[in-house]
């Protein structure tokens, strides 16, 4: 906050304090929304309240939902998805964007935006070795994937992280699966 300005987490909690007042609102913080479908939506969260730390998973069902989440970078869902040297792409991006830090290990990026391209080649040009971009959409199309094309990166389409593991040479092992089968759920066809 600036000088002479109500400090950032006091306008937050009146914020809150706000929306719980209000009818018909009810809401949930400090948890991550894992599936939505029509009418209803998967919420996890931590219990805290025992010796040990226990996850909550609860689906609430409801004509109308908001989900604010926030600025932080949510990881995929798969077994391995917090092993050293997996990161969001948007972590990656700020890193790279702010303080100029590559990762000089062998990168693979998975998603499904231009954002993702574009940060491979950065990276790429600054000297990276990209070993593959895994793109979920099946038929994806823009520039920046024919640029990358264009730079000899390869590229899997229809497909998505599934596991990370370590490897026996203490690298981490990324293994794809294909999109095809959770494309329903997307709203393709």
């Amino acid at each position: 906050n600036r000088e002479g300005e109500e400090p950032v987490l006091d306008i937050i909690a009146g914020l809150e304090a706000e929306l719980r007042s209000t009818p018909n609102i009810e809401t949930r913080l400090l948890c991550c929304a894992v599936d939505t479908a029509p009418g209803s939506v998967t919420l996890v969260s931590v219990d805290g309240t025992a010796t040990t730390l226990k996850p909550v998973i609860e689906r609430i069902a409801t004509p109308h939902i908001i989900m604010a989440t926030g600025c932080a970078d949510r990881l995929g869902v798969f077994p391995g998805n917090r092993l050293p040297g997996m990161i969001g792409l948007g972590e990656a991006y700020h890193m790279a964007g702010t303080y100029g830090v590559w990762s000089r290990a062998p990168s693979l990026f998975a998603g499904g935006t231009n954002a993702m391209y574009r940060l491979a080649l950065l990276a790429k040009d600054s000297g990276a070795e990209i070993v593959r971009l895994i793109d979920h959409r099946p038929t994806a199309q823009s520039r920046f994937i024919d640029f990358a094309k264009a730079m000899g990166v390869h590229q899997e389409f229809g497909t998505r992280l599934a596991r990370g593991d370590p490897a026996t040479s203490g690298t981490l092992s990324a293994r794809p699966r294909p999109s095809w089968h959770d494309s329903a759920r997307e709203g393709h066809a």
